[in-house]
């Protein structure tokens, strides 16, 4: 059976997104940090209660290596990933007036790394270097075009002039790399 994998699938997006791939055929492959694993639980309960299949596989999604291993179980228990979705969130609660330096910054990767994968530029990846390309993508970013990064950071919006920018370096990023 096939699998799709929803990474950050908590009780509002993350579950719906489960329960329509489930409903679709797939075997819904559910994840979430482990100290979330009774509501992990409790929506694989769910899908089965439904007639679907679905299976839990709590990992932290930002440790390379709980990701790697949660790929192996799953391509080892269920079958191939053909479809992955990365769900998770900031976790940001506050206003952004009361945002420090360092959560603005981690939001800002956040939204370049969700910037790439809503324009294509991680289709082409296999499903246990995604976070390495991330990683790489942020420092590239970071690195060699920070004045495209401060320029967003400062005026807080995405200009067609700098998106052009953020695609080109996106673009450099994947000819240059190796992830």
């Amino acid at each position: 059976m096939a699998a799709a994998l929803i990474v950050g699938a908590g009780d509002a997006t993350g579950g719906a997104i489960a329960k329509a791939f489930a409903r679709e055929g797939y075997t819904a492959c559910v994840n979430r940090r482990a100290r979330n694993a009774d509501q992990l639980e409790a929506l694989v309960q769910s899908i089965h209660a439904e007639g679907y299949a679905a299976r839990a596989y709590p990992a932290d999604a930002r440790i390379e290596e709980e990701v790697v291993a949660m790929v192996d179980a799953i391509e080892r228990d269920v079958g191939p990933i053909e479809v992955a979705v990365f769900n998770i969130g900031a976790n940001v609660n506050f206003s952004i007036l009361d945002m420090t330096a360092q959560v603005y910054r981690k939001v800002w990767e956040m939204a370049a790394s969700l910037y790439a994968m809503n324009n294509g530029y991680f289709d082409d990846l296999e499903v246990k270097h995604v976070l390495a390309f991330e990683k790489g993508l942020q420092d590239h970013l970071k690195s060699k075009y920070a004045d495209l990064v401060g320029r967003i950071e400062e005026t807080k919006d995405l200009s067609k002039d700098d998106e052009a920018a953020l695609r080109a370096a996106i673009e450099d990023y994947k000819r240059s790399a190796s992830f």
